[in-house]
């Protein structure tokens, strides 16, 4: 199998708490489970357009990704697998939270991996509302 067939797994959105494209594989999963809880915003007023809520969410969550049936991490693009590489059926969990400004506009998230090769991760996000002028 071309290795440009294999799913791509790891980062920010597909899993949080690990590096980026760090699960490669011919099956790819992946499964967050969040809850929003009230969190305290400062309120503040904009003028005649209204006021910013006093409220924001607080998100924790549970996310689990990984990869089967593939060659692994540390793939080289000969479809050989480098040294010191993990091989197949990766299972990635995660632990984190969430902070969703009011009107969810902005998102930061905070997780830690707590498998194999797991490490702290930071990521903000604008709502697509805004993609097109970044």
């Amino acid at each position: 199998m071309p290795i440009l067939d294999f799913v791509y797994l790891g980062g920010p959105v597909s899993a949080p708490g690990y590096d980026y494209h760090s699960s490669v594989g011919s099956l790819g999963y992946y499964a967050h489970v969040e809850l929003h809880v009230p969190a305290p915003f400062p309120a503040f007023s904009l003028g005649r357009y209204g006021r910013v809520p006093g409220q924001a969410t607080l998100a924790p969550f549970f996310h689990v990704a990984g990869a089967r049936n593939g060659i692994g991490r540390c793939a080289t693009f000969d479809g050989g697998i480098g040294s010191g590489c993990v091989l197949p059926n990766d299972f990635m969990p995660a632990f984190g939270a969430g902070y969703l400004t009011p009107f969810d506009l902005v998102r930061i998230d905070v997780a830690k991996g707590v498998g194999r090769n797991g490490r702290w991760t930071f990521a903000i996000d604008v709502t697509r509302d805004f993609w097109s002028i970044l």
